[in-house]
């Protein structure tokens, strides 16, 4: 196949079964401004109807039935994206320059981030450029308590968009609300709804936004937290990087997202690092600070991990760092994090 001049950007349309994913996928498409776009549906069963819903707008759209990307048919994941892709490049079906994977109410969306961040061909032509996930304002509460799966998809977005406000009181939206921001503190929460809303703007790269401390940490009723950790010293960033592979490594299905903003020894600007799960994403190096805080910062979203411990590993391993050298802490993170 033909190569690209860079990986195209890959947008991940999730959110729980009703909560409107096609809706707004029709939206987006109808505001598309000439960008074409282009559309894979993961449905689960072979009587979906999504793919049809959308097909009319979507010029170039293709569907994956009868299973879900992240569990079972996720080899099926990088078939589809690169024969949708080949298909466009051959003149088969009208070019477009980005790509919404729409998952099945039921996906767990980490699984599919992670085949395309390290999948070795599908990595060559797409990058995740961002996660949306929409919220049922009516069922959100009530999924919320009664499958993992929607602390998972609320876990990994970029931005939440809360569908059906008007059908829902304001108090129950508030309550939502305040229920996303326990799970995910790191992204924005919108109203679908609100008139303001573009929804060409909606697919736009996210850049990784503004890091800093989180002061909630108080769990959801799935044990997943959003916390923080701030430094003051500067950081090596061999020995942090080191960290944090342990960490991964060891804890990796455990933390759901993590961001990070660091303060490296031999950079004069802030260095951002994110990432799900086991996988880290290439650091990206900002042009300066955005104000006078000069502190490391890092954000976990996490289940079943007590953030004590996960500060007490990083603290004892930056000290053992400064201390011992050449480093020798290669079984630090397993004996300090359990």
């Amino acid at each position: 196949m033909v190569g690209l001049p860079e990986p195209m950007p890959l947008f991940v349309l999730t959110g729980f079964l009703g909560s409107g994913k096609t809706t707004l996928l029709g939206r987006i498409l109808r505001a598309d401004d000439g960008m074409r776009t282009g559309v894979l549906i993961n449905e689960f069963g072979q009587a979906g109807l999504d793919h049809r819903i959308v097909a009319h707008v979507a010029e170039a759209s293709a569907v994956v039935a009868n299973g879900c990307l992240c569990c079972s048919v996720r080899p099926e994941l990088s078939r589809a994206l690169l024969d949708l892709l080949r298909r466009a490049l051959a003149g088969e079906m009208p070019r477009f320059g980005r790509l919404v994977l729409e998952t099945s109410g039921l996906s767990d969306p980490a699984p599919i981030i992670n085949t395309i961040q390290t999948h070795p061909v599908l990595k060559e032509y797409f990058r995740v450029a961002g996660v949306i996930t929409t919220v049922d304002a009516v069922n959100g509460l009530a999924s919320s308590d009664d499958h993992a799966e929607f602390a998972k998809q609320v876990a990994v977005a970029d931005l939440v968009l809360v569908t059906k406000t008007d059908l829902a009181s304001p108090a129950v939206v508030v309550s939502l609300v305040e229920r996303i921001r326990t799970i995910n503190a790191l992204a924005p929460v919108r109203d679908a709804r609100a008139p303001e809303l573009d929804p060409s703007s909606l697919l736009q790269e996210q850049g990784t936004s503004r890091v800093s401390a989180v002061s909630s940490d108080a769990a959801s009723p799935h044990a997943v937290r959003t916390f923080s950790i701030s430094l003051d010293e500067r950081l090596d960033w061999s020995t942090f990087v080191t960290w944090l592979s342990l960490l991964l490594n060891r804890h990796g299905r455990a933390i759901l997202r993590f961001k990070g903003m660091l303060n490296l020894g031999a950079e004069d600007a802030p260095v951002l690092v994110h990432g799900v799960q086991h996988i880290m994403h290439p650091p990206e190096h900002m042009a300066g600070w955005p104000d006078e805080d000069r502190r490391s910062h890092l954000v976990f979203i996490a289940k079943g991990l007590d953030p004590a411990d996960i500060k007490a590993s990083l603290d004892s391993f930056l000290r053992f760092a400064r201390d011992t050298m050449p480093l020798r802490a290669g079984s630090l993170v397993a004996q300090e994090v359990h």
